[in-house]
């Protein structure tokens, strides 16, 4: 009896092990699309950097569904953006069409861009100034 209530307690923490890796494993429906959206992108612009990415969405048509996305790259010092909308049968996920748009930074994009880059040469020339003061203040003498 102790044999059976062992093996017992065995395979419940098994079941309870097995059933939260499938939790850590799980992707978000979108993902595999994502993953074409980024490939398609890189063969688009092989020599861009892929920065960041977001899922737009997914909308629906009678036959076809479309996944959305946006990728940001950077290329040659130069930072834009790309929607990637690829369209499949709703039904057997084959692929109908797949779209890619460069985008050009906005003007509230672009100013937030600006606004932290001179905020960074900002910080830096005050930071070279204040170093500098520092210096010139330990280094000189008062006169008595």
């Amino acid at each position: 009896m102790e044999g059976f209530i062992k093996l017992l307690g065995i395979l419940l923490i098994l079941i309870l092990v097995s059933l939260s890796i499938d939790y850590v494993y799980a992707e978000p429906p979108y993902a595999k699309w994502g993953k074409l959206a980024m490939k398609e992108v890189k063969a688009a612009y092989p020599n861009a950097d892929i920065v960041d990415y977001l899922h737009k969405g997914k909308r629906q048509t009678d036959t076809t569904s479309i996944q959305s996305f946006k990728l940001w790259l950077i290329e040659n010092e130069q930072e834009f953006g790309v929607v990637v909308d690829i369209e499949f049968d709703s039904d057997t996920e084959e692929i109908v069409d797949i779209i890619i748009t460069k985008q050009t930074l906005s003007i509230l994009e672009l100013s937030f861009h600006e606004c932290v880059f001179r905020s960074h040469i900002f910080m830096t020339l005050s930071a070279t100034v204040s170093s500098r003061n520092e210096s010139v203040l330990a280094s000189s003498t008062i006169p008595s």
